[in-house]
């Protein structure tokens, strides 16, 4: 069944005087963690939408568990399971129009089930992504970047996995294992920015 938190902060933004609400500033920001069983999931869709703070994915220690992650964050944060054998995944922050200017940076750290099929699908943002993916039993990854950076490591095996990444600023460290097969023939699509393949 489905599973959701909401965070929220309680803070109001301020009201300009055409009746709008303008971007409030704030300078410290709200911690949480979260974790979701593994039940009896045999497959999971994840999708992540980032937060302009840095993000680590890395897999879990737990075989008990699907999910776990810890968020630093403004706004809100969204987070919801559902699906039984085949699960799905949401994970974004929400700014509720809250622009941050404390002086210590956020993070966001994933982990994922090494023991269960994994599609993942990452919309990034300004801050730089950590993906050691190496564990994971990875059936397809998404990646859409923007202006950050990405350090991306995939299993070493030789079965296919389904590969795209485009972006825009960032650049990519991807290390692709001999004998894993890209999705298409151009699956990296970046306008500017470096690519590197390991």
């Amino acid at each position: 069944g489905a599973w959701a938190l909401l965070a929220a902060l309680g803070a109001c933004a301020p009201t300009q005087t055409d009746g709008t609400t303008g971007p409030e500033s704030v300078r410290s920001f709200q911690s949480t963690r979260v974790a979701h069983p593994r039940g009896e999931a045999e497959a999971v869709t994840v999708n992540l939408t980032l937060s302009f703070w840095d993000t680590t994915i890395t897999a879990l220690d737990d075989a008990d568990q699907l999910i776990e992650a810890a968020f630093d964050y403004l706004g809100e944060i969204v987070f919801d399971v559902t699906g039984t054998v085949e699960k799905e995944v949401f994970i974004a922050q929400d700014n509720k129009n809250q622009v941050y200017e404390g002086e210590e940076a956020g993070r966001w750290q994933i982990a994922l089930s090494p023991d269960v099929t994994t599609r993942l699908a990452i919309e990034a943002s300004l801050g730089a992504l950590d993906a050691d993916l190496s564990a994971l039993d990875l059936e397809a990854l998404d990646l859409d970047m923007s202006t950050g950076d990405a350090t991306i490591r995939l299993p070493d095996r030789a079965s296919g996995i389904a590969l795209a990444f485009s972006g825009s600023l960032g650049d990519l460290d991807l290390t692709v294992p001999d004998g894993t097969p890209l999705s298409t023939d151009d699956p990296v699509k970046l306008s500017t920015g470096t690519t590197t393949l390991h």
